[in-house]
């Protein structure tokens, strides 16, 4: 059906706009092949989506070079491709040069994922059922260009701009049309401008739906009401800037007193929210006020084109940005939402801040401030006087001279990520799916996959911290190894090599049949409980420093006919702490202010009778754990937290304490639970 029919389209179309000249005040103008660590707006009525660059003119050939050793070639290919296939393409790459086979993968084609999906519909479907498309099929869609596809190193880049980007489908509820849309996006911006994607990025459905913006309104001081800030603070915090302002080269900028200073602050967060509100699909007429809130969402072609603006819905007031820079109300919704996207390109901490997580996805883990310093420059300016060139970065990252040669240092390394050991694996192997199909989908398990699954992440944090530091010998040389957040006991015994054979050779399909087999059961959950072995492949977890007062009482001698037990639970999101313990007493009056809408009837709380503690009440669904707790059984530990040392308000605000990364990060600090582990920045 049409765009905006209440039935689903059969034919998924992409709808992207062409880019056009920025006319924006900020507009552009300036060695194993398997070893385990790696090398080193519609033609509806209504307004249109700001203007955005772009893409730039073809970079000049760099200068002949000598050709690469094997050695040398077969690491290249570990950080700019899902693995070579055999020794005959590290071959070629040696006779080819880097410089000509880079020039060659800029040129091919992107692979379309929307249009795997359209190849596929309905085939999983009895006769004379309604022809549909699946998430699984988004799921091949990204193993097919893998495994398969001849842009490796797009795929490569766009594999990486995801993990920055993030979406995810770990709900799940995203639509498989705007999950393919959305990496088709990616893979079309992997070698554009950053500010082009920047936009794309904010402005696409599957995104919009992830961050909460699409649909998100003007405030309201009669409801008590304002923007959503979700993506606001996701897209300076985790996909522009970063939480402190840096140096050129991704270092640091402090203060005269030796304190890093922050990028932003909450009233910044705030105009962001202000200046992205009154967006919705892309597909419905905006001149129809009712259509912003109220429309079919199962229609397949509202998720491949870009979002619209609703002025009705746009919050008119003034609009505090970055650097003191302030949107004068009034403006329309394309122009806020272009003026907001051109301050974070224009902030100065984006071109370290990508260089540096770029980086840290293609070649090592550890990069010099030099070496980010080198990518960072060609960010803002790539020789033509044009800044954010996508093409220009990817090719300084994997051709600077920190990246390349026989013998790199200690530190030029990474480990290879799960999904990618798994793809360097097959392609290795010259792996085949009997189907064709490449059924590999919910690799996210830890207990029988491999921990990490595309379009899977558990939270917009990604599947690791890019500070992410394991204790041992790599904490004590200040490095960081991001990956290792997620090869912990459980996910390495869950992912050896026999498990991924059985997935690569069971029944007809001999890549991945298996994986569906095992981890597509129905209803899936996402999370499934904790068996026993989990616990003992985590032993070691009691050691860790932070319970070890825990641990020494739960060894203690028991009474006679009793025991003691450590029972560790970790809530994998979902649980409300405020709501779980709550204060009964004078408290509660500051606590229902604090939550006008959250607060629990103190009526209904349950008391609790503590010997460390008064005043406390559970929310009344734990009946069982207040008898526990009154009974002498259980008790509560409050007021706790992954801090590096005991500190005030004041000294968080004055910086005068050391802080642990990404305090109010939610996967960092649950990383730091998990492990015992609590680091500083790097």
């Amino acid at each position: 059906g049409a765009v905006g029919d209440k039935t689903d389209t059969m034919e998924l179309e992409q709808a992207w706009p062409d880019l056009s000249a920025s006319t924006t005040s900020a507009a552009v103008t300036a060695a194993a092949l398997l070893a385990a660590c790696g090398g080193g707006g519609g033609a509806d009525s209504g307004t249109t989506a700001p203007a955005t660059p772009t893409a730039a003119d073809p970079l000049p050939s760099m200068p002949t070079k000598p050709a690469p050793s094997r050695r040398a070639a077969a690491r290249f290919l570990s950080q700019a491709s899902f693995g070579a296939t055999g020794p005959a393409q590290v071959d070629a790459l040696v006779a080819q040069g880097y410089d000509a086979w880079l020039t060659s993968q800029f040129s091919k084609p992107a692979a379309l994922h929307v249009d795997y999906l359209n190849s596929q519909r309905g085939r999983d479907q009895k006769a004379g059922e309604k022809p549909q498309i699946s998430e699984e099929m988004s799921y091949e869609a990204i193993w097919q260009q893998w495994l398969n596809g001849e842009d490796q190193l797009r795929a490569r880049v766009t594999w990486a701009l995801l993990q920055i980007f993030v979406i995810s489908n770990i709900a799940p509820d995203i639509r498989p049309a705007a999950m393919s849309s959305y990496l088709d996006m990616l893979n079309r911006n992997a070698f554009g401008h950053w500010r082009a994607l920047l936009q794309d990025v904010a402005l696409h459905p599957a995104m919009g739906y992830y961050l909460n913006m699409l649909e998100s309104e003007k405030e309201d001081a009669a409801k008590g009401t304002h923007p959503n800030e979700n993506f606001a603070r996701e897209v300076l915090q985790l996909f522009s800037i970063g939480l402190i302002q840096l140096n050129a080269d991704g270092t640091p900028k402090l203060d005269s007193a030796g304190k890093t200073q922050p990028t932003y602050d909450e009233t910044v967060v705030k105009g962001f929210a202000k200046a992205f509100s009154g967006w919705s699909f892309g597909g419905l007429d905006n001149t129809k006020a009712g259509q912003f809130h109220n429309h079919d969402d199962n229609v397949e072609a509202l998720w491949t084109v870009p979002m619209k603006a609703w002025a009705g819905y746009h919050s008119s007031a003034d609009k505090t940005l970055l650097d003191g820079k302030t949107l004068t109300g009034g403006q329309t919704p394309e122009k806020d939402m272009a003026d907001a996207l051109d301050a974070i390109f224009q902030h100065a901490n984006v071109p370290p801040f990508f260089a540096r997580q770029l980086i840290q996805r293609l070649v090592t883990s550890n990069p010099s401030p030099a070496y980010v310093g080198r990518v960072a420059a060609v960010f803002v300016n790539d020789g033509t006087g044009t800044r954010g060139n996508l093409k220009a970065v990817v090719r300084a990252v994997l051709m600077d001279a920190e990246a390349r040669g026989d013998s790199p240092a200690a530190n030029v390394a990474k480990q290879r990520e799960p999904v990618i050991r798994f793809a360097n694996m097959l392609r290795g192997l010259g792996a085949k799916s009997g189907s064709g199909l490449n059924r590999i989908q919910y690799l996210d398990s830890s207990d029988d996959a491999l921990g990490q699954s595309p379009l899977l992440a558990p939270s917009v944090f990604n599947f690791y911290s890019p500070g992410y530091r394991p204790a041992g010998p790599i904490a004590a040389q200040g490095w960081v190894a991001p990956e290792f957040q997620i090869s912990g006991e459980t996910a390495v015994a869950g992912s050896r090599p026999p498990d991924q054979a059985r997935c690569c050779h069971r029944q007809q399909d001999r890549v991945g049949q298996g994986c569906v087999d095992r981890h597509r059961p129905q209803p899936r959950s996402r999370h499934p409980a904790m068996k026993r072995r989990h616990l003992l492949q985590m032993g070691a977890f009691a050691a860790l420093n932070p319970w070890a007062q825990m641990r020494a009482l739960a060894e203690t001698a028991p009474a006679a006919g009793d025991y003691r037990a450590l029972v560790c639970l970790f809530m994998f999101g979902g649980n409300d702490g405020n709501n779980l313990l709550v204060p009964n007493d004078a408290r509660y009056t500051a606590y229902q202010r604090a939550r006008p809408n959250l607060a629990l009837d103190k009526a209904a709380l349950l008391p609790l009778t503590l010997s460390n503690a008064s005043g406390l009440a559970l929310h009344p669904a734990f009946t069982g754990l207040q008898g526990l707790v009154n009974g002498g059984q259980a008790s509560v530990i409050a007021n706790i937290g992954p801090l590096l040392q005991p500190t005030t308000k004041a000294q968080y605000d004055a910086h005068s304490v050391p802080l642990p990364y990404n305090l109010f990060s939610h996967s960092d600090q649950q990383g730091a639970w998990q492990s015992g582990v609590v680091e500083a920045p790097p």
